[in-house]
């Protein structure tokens, strides 16, 4: 948006609530992995992190958090809306590559965040039912 670097360390010392989103007006993709990429990439450029399990977060719970619909959507409880995405964790021979030295969930999560693309979704489920996703 050409307003600055985000500054995530500051908004989580302050209580705000963040979650990550698309709609290219305010970004450059639809892609929820892109998004994560420059999160992560502007948090360092800022001299901070973002922990992998934070990019998730902020992706899913705290997307729903930041719109206060967290007792709607965000995980897999009981009752919640399901809408979900299933990845192929081996889609493409980088990211196949990558994944099979990971030894944490953690790191097997960042790979995720920063290599994959539409090619990893495998099937996408709204309200509970299963789409097929055709990369």
């Amino acid at each position: 948006m050409g307003s600055g670097l985000f500054d995530f360390s500051e908004s989580k010392k302050r209580g705000v609530r963040v979650g990550l989103g698309t709609d290219v007006g305010g970004g450059a993709a639809f892609s929820m992995f892109r998004v994560m990429d420059e999160a992560y990439k502007t948090a360092r450029l800022r001299g901070g992190t973002i922990t992998p399990l934070e990019l998730w977060h902020r992706a899913t719970l705290g997307g729903a958090e930041a719109l206060n619909l967290e007792d709607n959507i965000g995980n897999f409880v009981a009752d919640k809306e399901a809408d979900f995405t299933v990845f192929n964790l081996f889609a493409t021979p980088l990211l196949a590559r990558r994944l099979s030295v990971c030894k944490t969930a953690a790191d097997k999560l960042f790979a995720l965040a920063i290599l994959g693309d539409e090619r990893a979704v495998r099937m996408v489920y709204i309200m509970g039912n299963k789409y097929e996703h055709k990369a």
